[in-house]
Parts: structure tokens; C-alpha cells; sequence
């Protein structure tokens, strides 16, 4: 007589309000030492993330951040130095943790408009800025256009290449629309961002091996040998220019160059470039209201249900977390004190 094994039920992810993780997540981050302003602003753009759907800039990003707190690599407590250098704002974010760092920088730049039709920033010395379309989506809530562009450490490189060559160097605009959301366009010069390997690493999944080439140069699906790799541009030797673009931009004229720290992973020390313009100052709001009404109208006529506005679709209340990540959280609320709230299991 045979007997079998009981089939183990899989593992299940669990789902929460986003407010609820939201708050979980400032109280940790509150734990390693930011203020409870930072630690607001932090917890808002990573769950920010989650809800539109960019999960591997999320709460998927805490634990690395918190690694880095506690290292020392990145600042709990900074002090921005803002100076005025000719007409463009000079931003020293003192290594502190770039979420809340990259909305100070915004902010000092949306005051600094003072009647100015544009205003340009320079950020450097700044922790990874995660999602940019965070802090330019704030600017265009305010009736701004906004740009945001952030140099990154060498992870990616063509085909071919036996090392990482120049940064994935993500880009962001945003402009204000009269009839909702703003335009958000939010995208990384590399295929995919490179947080989608790290994800894929943590749990276990394969990657299309049009993302990544490990270290021999050639493509893989391997997330492991990816990390050891480099990123594969998005639009081939397009992505790579777009990236040389960001690279004089945010790169050059700040000075900056970032690296992954003794805990690897993400970027610390990077620089940002930045630009806020007041369309009031330009074209005039109703002109401006207009013209983008007008050409964002033709747009979605003309692609129809195969086509849409980026960043204007409803951010969800629940966030899902896979076991994996929702097991990392749950060691970082033991280590911490802060138990990871309980909510809804899904097998």
C-alpha cells in the first residue's frame, strides 16, 4: 500500500489597505531615526508607488532602505543645504534618504518660482529617489509642468558588453490637466526597471531574457546572473542616448557619481536635475489648458481603447504584498517592535 505526501497549500500573499501599510511603514521608518515629517513623506511615496502599480519601487524597496539607515549609508536626519548659484537652486540632500529629500527639493523649488516663469534645481548628495513620478505629479497638482531626471550607478549596457557601462537614469515629466489627474510620464532608460530583477530574485520567478545579459555578455533568464550583469536599454541605442541625455543633465552638471554602497543595491549619492515651469508665465493658463486638451482629445481618439493618458488612472486602496515581501516586512516588525497588521490572505 502507497501512501503520498499531503500537497503543502502554496504560499499566500496578503493584502492590505494602503493607508494601513502606509502608516505601518512611517512608524518604521520613524524606528531607524527620521523625523516623523520624513518618515511621512517617505511612507507616502513608497506606498504611492504600490497603488499605481510600480511595485518594485514600493514597500518592496523598505527593507533595503532600512539596511542602509542603519549602515550609515544613508542620513536618518539630514539638513538640505538650498543656495541660489546664478538663477538655478543648488541642493545638497546631506545623504539623507532620497523619498523625502526629492520632495523638499521640489517644494524649494516650487517657492523659489516666485513669479518666475521657470526654475531650475540641481540635487546632489541625495539617497535613490525611487518613483520620480511622485514628486513631479506634487508640482503639476500645484498647476506646474514639472521635470525630473536622476543619474544612477552603471547597471546597464547593449548586447555584447562585459560590464555594466552607464546608469538606467530614470526621467520624469508632469503637466496639469483641466478635466482631472495630471500627465504623469514616468519611465527608466533600460528596458525594464532593474527593480523588476531584484523582485524576480526574491521570488524565485525567471525574467524574459529580452530584459538583461549576464556577466558574458550574452541575454539570460536568470534574475541572479542578471544582478551580476547589466540592464538592457529600452530601444536600443535610443535608450542608450536618452541615458547619455540624463547623464549630462543630472550627472555632469552636478558632479555626481553614484554608486551601490557597501549593501549594494540601490543608488546612493545621486544627483538630480530638475525643472518646474509656471504656464501662467508662458502661454497663459487658458492657452495652456487648451492646447492640452486639445491634442491629449485627438490622442485618445485616435488610439481608442488600445491607447491611454499615463498616470491618470485611479490609485488602488489595496496594496498586495507576495509571501516573499510580506514575510521580509513581517521580520522588519519583529526586529522593530511594530507587528505587520494582519489583513487578507491570498492563496
Amino acid at each position: 500500500m502507497s501512501h503520498t505526501s499531503p500537497i503543502s497549500p502554496p504560499p499566500a500573499a496578503l493584502t492590505l489597505p494602503a493607508g494601513t501599510l502606509e502608516r505601518w511603514t512611517q512608524g518604521i521608518l520613524s524606528r531607524v531615526g527620521l523625523s516623523d515629517e520624513d518618515a511621512a513623506l517617505a511612507a507616502a511615496g513608497l506606498i504611492d508607488a504600490d497603488r499605481r502599480g510600480y511595485a518594485t519601487h514600493g514597500i518592496a524597496r523598505l527593507d533595503a532602505y532600512v539596511t542602509r539607515l542603519q549602515s550609515g549609508e544613508i542620513n536618518p536626519t539630514p539638513r538640505l543645504a538650498i543656495t541660489d548659484q546664478a538663477g538655478v537652486l543648488s541642493i545638497d540632500g546631506d545623504l539623507g534618504l532620497g523619498l523625502a529629500v526629492g520632495v523638499r527639493s521640489i517644494d524649494a523649488a516650487l517657492s523659489h518660482l516666485d513669479g518666475k516663469a521657470a526654475q531650475i534645481f540641481l540635487l546632489r548628495r541625495s539617497g535613490h529617489l525611487g518613483a520620480l513620478g511622485f514628486y513631479v505629479r506634487r508640482a503639476a497638482l500645484a498647476g506646474k509642468v514639472a521635470l525630473l531626471a536622476q543619474v544612477s550607478q552603471p547597471i546597464m549596457a547593449p548586447p555584447g558588453s562585459l560590464a555594466p557601462a552607464i546608469g538606467n537614469n530614470p526621467i520624469a515629466l508632469a503637466a496639469p490637466m483641466q478635466d482631472g489627474p495630471p500627465l504623469v510620464i514616468d519611465l527608466s532608460c533600460s528596458r525594464v526597471a532593474r527593480g523588476n530583477v531584484f523582485l524576480a530574485a526574491r521570488t524565485g520567478s525567471p525574467i524574459p531574457e529580452d530584459w538583461a545579459i549576464g556577466r558574458d555578455g550574452t541575454p539570460t533568464t536568470d534574475p541572479a546572473e542578471a544582478l551580476l550583469g547589466a540592464m538592457l536599454p529600452m530601444g536600443d541605442h535610443k535608450g542608450l542616448a536618452l541615458a547619455m541625455l540624463v547623464q549630462v543633465l543630472a550627472g555632469s552638471l552636478t558632479g555626481t557619481e553614484p554608486h551601490s554602497g557597501v549593501s549594494k543595491g540601490v543608488a546612493i549619492e545621486v544627483g538630480a536635475f530638475g525643472l518646474v515651469i509656471d504656464p501662467d508665465r508662458l502661454v497663459g493658463r487658458a492657452a495652456f489648458d487648451t492646447h492640452i486638451e486639445r491634442w491629449t482629445n485627438r490622442y485618445r481618439a485616435a488610439v481608442g481603447s488600445n491607447g491611454r493618458l499615463p498616470g491618470r488612472g485611479d490609485p488602488a486602496d489595496l496594496v498586495t504584498l507576495p509571501p516573499s515581501i510580506r514575510d521580509e516586512l513581517a521580520n522588519l516588525g519583529a526586529t522593530f517592535g511594530l507587528p505587520l497588521p494582519s489583513g487578507t490572505n491570498l492563496s
